[in-house]
């Protein structure tokens, strides 16, 4: 899928030292990479169709409890939210 639609991952990696604290821009960037990558991934049926385990098994549950709490709009930016 990710070579089908020539995707790049534009969102840089965030880099956290032994001993910093998270900031809420750092989560956010997260965030935000996360749900540009799965949506890269996501076919146009609506499903995942590459393998889903390990840690990446929680994202696409963590972006849809996002949306149906509500919190979607406050930690995806408007460029975000056509794509998701």
């Amino acid at each position: 899928m990710l070579r089908e639609r020539n995707f790049k991952q534009e969102i840089p990696p965030v880099r956290i030292g032994e001993g910093d604290d998270i900031t809420f821009d750092q989560a956010t960037a997260t965030y935000r990479r996360n749900a540009t990558f799965w949506n890269a991934l996501q076919s146009p049926h609506g499903h995942w169709p590459t393998e889903n385990a390990g840690v990446n098994f929680f994202c696409p549950p963590l972006v849809m409890s996002l949306y149906t709490m509500g919190y979607l709009n406050v930690v995806f930016s408007a460029e975000h939210k056509n794509e998701i």
